[in-house]
């Protein structure tokens, strides 16, 4: 939720408490797009499905929005490191900071719609 990392960084950047700290924000436990399809359909109140798709036709339909070679092959690297080790991260640092348990996605779903 950005209103959680807006807060944080508010903090953080005003304050010597935090001079030369590094933070990993993450925000709730990792779900699969699955389940944040599952989420997002009970909030919307409607069907949402996830489907996977392969890299060549996300490539092809990113090059057709406008997005440039830079900006694909960085995905592309970064969804082929993720497809390799993972997307993981542990949302203590981020509940610590903000004195409260992270946004999750259906209250953050929920204060949107």
């Amino acid at each position: 939720d950005l209103q959680d990392v807006a807060r944080v960084a508010a903090e953080v950047l005003s304050s010597k408490d935090h001079l030369g700290a590094t933070y990993e924000l993450v925000g709730t436990q990792a779900i699969s797009q699955s389940e944040v399809a599952q989420i997002l359909s009970k909030e919307l109140g409607r069907t949402v499905e996830a489907k996977q798709i392969q890299l060549a036709d996300w490539e092809k339909n990113a090059r057709a929005s406008g997005l440039g070679d830079y900006q694909i092959d960085t995905l592309i690297r970064m969804f082929e490191y993720y497809d390799k080790y993972g997307f993981t991260g542990n949302s203590n640092v981020l509940g610590w900071l903000l004195g409260r348990p992270p946004t999750s996605l259906a209250n953050f779903i929920q204060r949107i719609k």
